[in-house]
């Protein structure tokens, strides 16, 4: 038997045993399915279209990723897990390679009918990999799914203004919202959102995402072995016909990023993901390339508003002025961070590209303070709290260093995440008022509100340091309001300067997500969520 025969063969025992061990699970009901098909190469039908590079199609990449604990889309909140998922399932909406939004499995952008209700006209014959169609049925159970509390969606909140999601015919679906928001395809677009086949999740319950887990994507769930791997098969019946091009992606679940580089550079692996600077200090093959782009995370300082010191603004600045957030990228991050020059990312389409936040100048930091109420000869004493992590630990130190030079004095306190989450939030019985400083990042988002109106509206729940400017309350109404995205970024741009100057936040930077892969790899591309579509990637033959 030659070694091309052999491998269908193993392919063929490897599928059956899967099917035979998901069934065997106790209380899965399930209609019978085909999970896999077997063609080599996609069908070209179309005469327009160039003849497919063939030498790009085929072979097994490994990748190296952290565990992960379910492939639930509505559930899961980890890197690894939004890594697989990404490649399994989409949305009705995604984003292009200038991170505009763009139909995906919807024909076009949400169609108002008036302020507060949205049709979405979904794609006709696109199939869940379980093989049922995916329906306007599907959107409803996602959306009424993610929105009861008993599911347990960790980000719940964000989606209700959501009033309800109606089922028009078979592929149109009707939302309601509680308020105005013309932002809605945004939300459409995040994972949470993604839509469900609702036979195989009502089918599978409590076991969906940890078993099986389908979507319309380029790759299909073939096998999950618990803490060991996890593989991907190609989507022969893909809508994008020429692709993907891998047939297989195997992802070896690998806790220690360490260990994750040195397998790399022993050519035990194609890829590794989520790495850090540390990591990367070992691979010394040079056969190995490094890829690092900026994210939606944001290392942020939150200073308390509505209590001394930082009640008074030339303090505030005082202390901005008094960072140098570049020693913490270099030191910390080791030159894999973007500085941070407003509220959004560098590549947001909302952030303005033609002015940038407080520089690094002790100088003036120290002249501010000298001019300040609290000046009396004596250095300003506040604490700050951090989540006791390595990298905020990191950085507090560095913060504490640099101010202690100017005239503060930072009193340094580490708590676990939750209870720092406590105080600044207010929860648990804590007293929000209590905290004078907090260090902890942000997970924003491509929707420019998780960067301004979630932090700086002053009726959001997530407005950490008692910002309230009525200003910024009304240019955020008119962003949600202006039809035309040009619209929108003029009243977001005139919300960062003004919150930046305001100082109530110190924006720090913007970690990157770190890859690592070997040369013959081809095609990764690095999204601001941190993920890469493997469906693009390709290996050298």
């Amino acid at each position: 038997m030659n070694k091309s025969a052999l491998k269908c063969l193993l392919a063929a025992i490897s599928d059956s045993f899967f099917l035979s061990w998901a069934w065997a699970q106790p209380g899965l009901n399930r209609p019978v399915f085909s999970l896999f098909t077997h063609n080599p190469l996609p069908n070209q039908s179309e005469s327009t279209k160039e003849p497919p590079d063939y030498s790009r199609y085929g072979g097994t990449l490994t990748v190296a990723i952290g565990p992960l604990d379910t492939l639930d889309s509505q559930l899961a909140a980890d890197i690894n897990s939004r890594l697989i998922i990404a490649n399994i399932q989409e949305g009705l909406y995604g984003f292009d390679k200038q991170n505009k939004l763009v139909p995906v499995l919807a024909w076009s952008l949400p169609e108002m009918q008036d302020e507060v209700t949205y049709r979405i006209y979904l794609k006709e014959g696109i199939r869940f990999h379980d093989g049922y169609l995916l329906s306007a049925r599907d959107v409803v159970f996602t959306v009424e799914r993610l929105l009861d509390p008993n599911t347990g969606v960790p980000s719940r909140e964000l989606f209700t203004n959501i009033e309800s999601a109606t089922a028009i015919d078979e592929t149109t679906v009707e939302i309601k919202l509680k308020q105005p928001d013309n932002m809605l395809g945004y939300l459409f677009a995040r994972q949470e959102l993604f839509p469900l086949s609702a036979e195989t999740v009502k089918n599978y319950g409590p076991a969906y995402g940890k078993v099986i887990a389908v979507g319309t994507g380029p790759f299909r769930l073939a096998e999950w072995q618990r803490e060991a791997k996890i593989t991907l098969k190609r989507n022969d019946t893909y809508r994008e016909e020429d692709r993907p091009y891998l047939n297989l992606l195997v992802f070896r679940l690998l806790t220690n990023t360490i260990q994750r580089a040195e397998q790399l550079d022993q050519r035990r692996l194609s890829v590794a993901a989520d790495l850090t600077p540390e990591a990367l200090d070992i691979i010394k093959s040079r056969y190995v390339k490094k890829i690092s782009a900026p994210i939606t995370i944001l290392e942020q300082l939150y200073l308390n508003t509505s209590r001394p010191p930082f009640d008074k603004l030339t303090i505030r600045q005082a202390l901005y002025y008094g960072i140098d957030r570049k020693a913490i990228i270099d030191q910390v991050f080791k030159g894999y961070a973007s500085l941070a020059q407003g509220i959004f990312p560098p590549w947001h389409w909302a952030h303005n590209q033609n002015w940038q936040a407080f520089n690094y100048d002790p100088e003036r930091a120290a002249e501010l303070l000298r001019q300040s109420d609290y000046w009396l000869g004596m250095p300003l004493k506040f604490k700050l709290i951090y989540t006791e992590q390595p990298k905020f630990e990191q950085q507090a130190r560095l913060i504490k260093a640099q101010l202690d030079q100017i005239g503060f004095n930072v009193i340094l306190e580490p708590l676990p995440k939750e209870e720092l989450l406590d105080y600044v939030y207010g929860r648990g019985g804590k007293d929000r008022s209590s905290f004078a400083a907090a260090l902890e990042d942000w997970q924003g988002g491509m929707h420019p509100d998780f960067y301004s109106a979630l932090l700086y509206s002053s009726k959001s729940i997530y407005n950490k340091t008692g910002f309230n400017e009525p200003l910024v309350d009304l240019l955020l109404q008119d962003a949600a309001e202006a039809v035309r995205e040009d619209e929108k970024a003029m009243f977001y741009k005139q919300v960062e300067r003004i919150v930046t100057q305001d100082a109530n936040t110190i924006q720090l930077c913007f970690p990157h997500q770190i890859y690592a892969y070997r040369t013959y790899v081809s095609g990764l591309k690095i999204t601001p969520l941190g993920l890469i579509n493997f469906a693009e990637v390709w290996m050298k033959q």
